[in-house]
This record gives structure tokens, C-alpha cells and sequence, in this order.
């Protein structure tokens, strides 16, 4: 229901932070398949057999020695749940969980999408604002079941008052295991 400058503005929004979200996706995918770890044997106890010899295998089409770990599901899954070294899981998932950001470690840096997110975040509330709201998140709820960014907190936080006492049961069960 805009009209004018309004609308036009709304529509360049809307285009680039289609661009940005785009840019923002082969980041993450690039960053994803730049990484690799070459483990040696000793690293790798544990892992299946399958996961192994694709590993060796995609380390010896490289020329290069012991198993290419990488941060596809394939790999990364099955490393994270059964490789014996704590030190290999440390690695692989922080790994993971810095791609594409300014925490990644040397040249995976250049996926850094934190000046993207900063760019999405203002266009966000740009946009609100736009539309007659305070924040993105108000934007958010439009179509879906709260009526509140505050309603989805305050649910947030009583779930997790709720859940706390089972997950510390769990936690108290592990460790006695």
C-alpha cells in the first residue's frame, strides 16, 4: 500500500537484500568448501570406515598424505559424533562455526560476511520503518502466530524456565553414566 518515493525506496530494499542474501549463501557455501584439515592416522580413531576412505581418497587425488577432513555433512557429521580426539572435533567444529565470519582462521576470512549482516540489519529496519513499525521483528510476527516480538521472547523464556529441570536431569545422568 505504499505509494510514491516510499514504494520505490521499499523496492530497492527489497532488491538488495535479495543481492546481499544471495552473496551472504555463497559466502557460507564458499568458506564451506575451502576448508580442509589433512588428518593423520593417529587424529582419526573412531571415525567409520566409509568416511575414512572417502577422506584418504580425496586426500590422495590431492597428492597429499593422510585424510582430507572437511566441513561437508558428509564428513563433518560423522567426525563430530564419533572421531576419539577431542582436539580433531575442537578443530572441525570451530571450523565450522567461524566460516564466513571475521573469526575464521587466515585466508577464510575473505567469505567474512559480517559487512553483509550489518548492510541486511539496516535494511531491515529500514524497512519497518517504512512500513509503519519499530523494528524487524514486529515486521516478523505479521505473518506468523505472535502478535509480539515480546510474546516470542516471553515463550522463549518460559520454555526454557520449563525445559531447564529435564536438561539438568539429562546433564546429571550423563555424568553419572
Amino acid at each position: 500500500e505504499l505509494v510514491g518515493a516510499a514504494k520505490e525506496r521499499f523496492a530497492q530494499i527489497q532488491e538488495r537484500q535479495a543481492e546481499l542474501s544471495q552473496k551472504f549463501g555463497e559466502n557460507a557455501l564458499d568458506a564451506t568448501d575451502a576448508f580442509a584439515y589433512y588428518a593423520t592416522e593417529a587424529e582419526v580413531d573412531g571415525i567409520p570406515a566409509d568416511v575414512l576412505q572417502a577422506a584418504r581418497d580425496a586426500a590422495q587425488a590431492e597428492g597429499k598424505e593422510g585424510y582430507k577432513l572437511t566441513l561437508k555433512m558428509p564428513c563433518y557429521l560423522p567426525v563430530m559424533q564419533f572421531a576419539h580426539q577431542s582436539a580433531l572435533r575442537e578443530k572441525i567444529y570451530r571450523a565450522y562455526v567461524t566460516r564466513a565470519s571475521d573469526q575464521a582462521e587466515g585466508d577464510a576470512r575473505k567469505y567474512d560476511n559480517t559487512a553483509l549482516i550489518g548492510e541486511i540489519l539496516a535494511l531491515r529496519q529500514e524497512e519497518a520503518q517504512l512500513l509503519g513499525y519499530a523494528n524487524f521483528g514486529e515486521v516478523s510476527v505479521v505473518a506468523k502466530m505472535a502478535d509480539s516480538p515480546t510474546e516470542v521472547v516471553t515463550f522463549l523464556r518460559d520454555l526454557a524456565h520449563r525445559a531447564r529441570p529435564y536438561a539438568e536431569k539429562d546433564v546429571a545422568d550423563l555424568r553419572a553414566f
